[in-house]
């Protein structure tokens, strides 16, 4: 009956690094299978990276649409405030008063001293 001989951590190591450890375990056998898993894993690395790249995008449009949706919501609130404008300029003259709007903005007095 043939003992083996206990390998230490290095000699362990050394076969795994030039490769001998796959002989040792018959791992020819099963190379078709190896090289399988190792597309698997290759197509799911890929798969998770195009997946964070497209929620990178999505999150960045969402921004973008999040101040289309304010600058609408602002140009909305201008369009009703001069729609306001020109109904009450419209009633005015339609009851026969003078009253405009001005022409030139409202000059601003400041007081010295201050």
């Amino acid at each position: 009956m043939k003992e083996k001989k206990k390998k230490t951590f290095m000699e362990r190591f050394r076969s795994f690094y030039k490769g001998e450890f796959l002989l040792n375990i018959h791992a020819d056998e099963y190379f078709v299978h190896i090289i399988w898993v190792f597309f698997l894993a290759m197509f799911m690395i890929w798969a998770g990276y195009k997946i964070d790249n497209s929620l990178t995008v999505m999150e960045r449009n969402r921004a973008v649409l999040e101040d289309l949706e304010i600058q609408y919501t602002q140009r909305k609130s201008e369009l009703v405030k001069l729609d306001r404008i020109s109904t009450i300029q419209k009633n005015l003259s339609d009851l026969g008063s003078d009253l405009q709007l001005p022409e030139r903005p409202a000059t601003v007095i400041k007081k010295k001293g201050k």
